[in-house]
């Protein structure tokens, strides 16, 4: 029981100790003047109340083991729940409106996802002419649509980071519908940006979308900083990612399926943009930036939340981001590498793995639509899998919160870049090679409880701007990666240089996910704004566990077997 002094005197309303909790000083008045069977009744109703208030306290202090057991991960920084909040959980498992949440957060990224891909399916259409479809086309060479399809790019990478720091600052629901709706309107105007302004005109169409883009991931982090509960983070951010390869395979399969249609290629981009405009006025209405915000959610599901946190996420807005710590930190440094392994190695097989099966080994996927899309439709599912066995794993304590992320980053990194090394000497079996790709980008969906959470669990306060440093420079190893493989493939039907080509991949994929093993976190960062007063009003709890006080009046709290 923990012995309470203020004023520097331990008092018992009879005998001097008041089982290590204060009188006030209208009672120690009310004592002296009483009669002393009054006092004596006074005195243990003091005691009482302070035997009460003083288990609260303790508990929340320096808990017993039965009390540990029931609150273990109180203070968040395990990221795991707030076991206090158990039974509440129960209540708040259907459908509530943090869920809604997550589902427009998905429906967003989905929509700018099949904006960010259509161009691929269109500019096939622009540039051929297609018997019984009267439509305009383009006599570009494909040195001008690389262009086109690159500048979505050069303005995506160059906002991240600002992205993350105006999201913190402002608030994410105004940034996220602003990147949803600027990107669709200008996939609305593409078609005459293309008509009247040819490839430059669509050039600079598609980079207003990447600039746009660039807040549509890092408002989202910040959202889910505020909405995702350590108990349920590991299924809610999956399901959020999962929208990328969903917003792919729908993507590329309407824009070949709108291409064909008497409309042509006009009609991929009114279709996208005109459902991303929907989503857009969507997010103005549904979305809230925080829990205590929303108008019509439960006061149960409010509770849960804000329980399940421990230490909650701060609702200042204007606070300083503490950049030094940030880009110091070894967990956020293996945290970026981690994320440039990944993109290197994701995008040689998304942009090269086409070419080594067409030219290499004489096989067309692009001819077969469900092999095409087969890898990232089981990516999708896969990905449930993994979240919900990460969650099992953290919600039971049976590993740390650090090893289930960096046993997930493992299986995403490590799995693929196993594969990849495999690959290269599959000379004569294409079948097989089909096989492996699918096996590797869906293993490619563990990441998703690996690095891709990382940020809410190092710093929820800063969980957007964490994710525009990373997130900007992996896409800077997008566009790296692909120039490798071109300058080491020459020749893109020799099986010798594809395998140099995978080796390279693999060996980044490997050392990037070995650096977060070994320097990679869980644990809530010191510099995140730690603090948070426990119900005592009066104290509060730090994150490394240690106790701090109110500046006021002087408590000193001591803690005893």
């Amino acid at each position: 029981m923990p012995t309470i002094k203020k004023n520097g005197v331990a008092r018992n309303g009879r005998n001097g100790s008041t089982n290590g909790m204060t009188t006030s000083p209208e009672m120690d008045k009310l004592l002296k003047r009483a009669p002393t069977a009054e006092a004596e009744s006074l005195a243990d109703d003091a005691d009482a109340a302070d035997e009460a208030l003083t288990h609260a306290t303790s508990v929340m202090i320096t808990p017993t083991k039965k009390d540990a057991g029931a609150l273990n991960g109180l203070n968040g920084l395990n990221g795991g729940a707030h076991p206090g909040a158990g039974n509440m959980h129960r209540a708040c498992q259907l459908v509530g409106a943090r869920h809604v949440q997550a589902v427009i957060m998905f429906f967003s990224a989905a929509v700018a996802f099949c904006t960010r891909t259509n161009m691929s399916v269109a500019i096939v259409a622009m540039t051929k002419k297609t018997p019984g479809i009267d439509v305009t086309t383009f006599d570009w060479d494909p040195s001008r649509t690389s262009l086109v399809l690159s500048s979505f790019f050069w303005g995506y990478v160059v906002m991240n980071i600002p992205a993350g720091q105006l999201s913190q600052r402002f608030g994410p629901k105004r940034f996220l519908a602003m990147s949803v709706l600027v990107s669709s309107l200008f996939d609305l105007l593409m078609p005459m940006c293309a008509m009247y302004g040819d490839w430059p005109g669509v050039c600079a169409a598609r980079v207003c979308q990447g600039l746009a883009q660039g807040f549509l991931l890092t408002a989202c982090y910040e959202l889910l900083s505020k909405w995702a509960p350590p108990r349920e983070r590991s299924r809610m951010v999956s399901f959020f990612l999962a929208a990328q390869p969903f917003g792919i395979v729908v993507g590329l399969s309407a824009s070949g399926a709108l291409a064909g249609s008497p409309a042509g290629w006009p009609s991929i981009f009114y279709v996208t943009g005109a459902l991303g405009m929907v989503v857009g006025i969507w997010i103005l209405f549904g979305v809230s930036e925080c829990p205590a915000q929303h108008p019509s959610m439960s006061e149960k599901e409010r509770q849960y939340i804000e329980e399940n946190f421990g230490v909650a996420p701060s609702s200042e807005r204007k606070r300083v981001t503490p950049w030094l710590s940030i880009v110091t930190s070894i967990p956020m440094i293996s945290l970026v590498l981690a994320h440039c392994g990944h993109s290197w190695a994701f995008w040689t097989i998304l942009t090269k793995m086409p070419t080594y099966l067409d030219k290499a080994l004489g096989y067309r996927i692009q001819d077969n639509g469900l092999l095409s899309a087969l890898p990232y439709v089981i990516k999708y599912f896969v990905s449930f899998a993994f979240a919900w066995l990460a969650d099992f794993l953290n919600n039971g304590h049976y590993i740390s919160l650090t090893l289930n992320r960096k046993i997930g980053n493992s299986v995403g990194l490590w799995g693929p870049a196993i594969i990849l090394v495999v690959l290269g000497f599959f000379q004569n079996d294409s079948n097989t090679c089909v096989l492996m790709l699918t096996l590797a980008v869906a293993l490619n969906g563990a990441t998703y409880v690996g690095y891709n959470i990382n940020h809410l669990d190092l710093s929820p306060n800063y969980a957007s701007t964490l994710f525009g440093i990373t997130n900007a420079m992996a896409n800077i190893m997008s566009f790296i990666a692909p120039l490798v493989v071109g300058a080491v493939v020459s020749d893109e039907t020799n099986v010798s240089q594809w395998q140099t080509a995978f080796l390279i991949a693999a060996g980044v994929s490997f050392i990037g996910n070995l650096v977060f093993v070994i320097g990679g976190s869980a644990v809530r960062q010191a510099w995140d704004e730690p603090k948070k007063s426990n119900p005592a009003g009066d104290i509060h709890l730090a994150e490394n566990g240690s106790k701090q006080t109110q500046t006021g009046t002087p408590t000193t709290v001591e803690a005893h077997a």
